[in-house]
């Protein structure tokens, strides 16, 4: 690929990517956050995290390509209702698959399983 030539998403990367159903914050008690990536590097992702006994509701806040952006939002809607083993289980790399991420964006699925675990860490 030349360096000016667009990029090919799939269609999951680009519907995420145009619409992300969970982005945004939580607030209130028992919420936590964590936090990977950095904005210098090109990518950082923010999750809020709320873990309750009907399982898990999660947001995120993202900097960062398509690719980013989709994935921390298929990892929201993936995780959420899960119990705390489940996220702890949670690998970023099964996000590749689905979202057909290329090689030199691999990066992006484990910045969003550090932010999970990050989060994970305040509870």
């Amino acid at each position: 690929m030349l360096a000016d030539e667009p990029r090919a998403y799939n269609e999951a990367v680009l519907t995420r990517f145009a619409a992300p159903r969970h982005a945004g914050t939580l607030q209130g008690p028992n919420v936590v956050h964590g936090r990977a990536g950095s904005v210098a590097a090109g990518r950082e992702v923010a999750f809020s995290l709320r873990l309750a006994a009907d399982g898990a509701e999660l947001r995120f806040l993202a900097y960062g390509c398509p690719h980013t952006i989709a994935a921390a939002d298929l990892a929201a809607e993936r995780l959420a209702g899960g119990d705390r083993e489940t996220l702890a289980a949670f690998r970023g790399l099964s996000l590749v698959e689905e979202l057909a991420l290329p090689a030199d964006k691999l990066a992006v699925a484990l910045v969003v399983e550090d932010a999970l675990k990050a989060a994970l860490a305040e509870l």
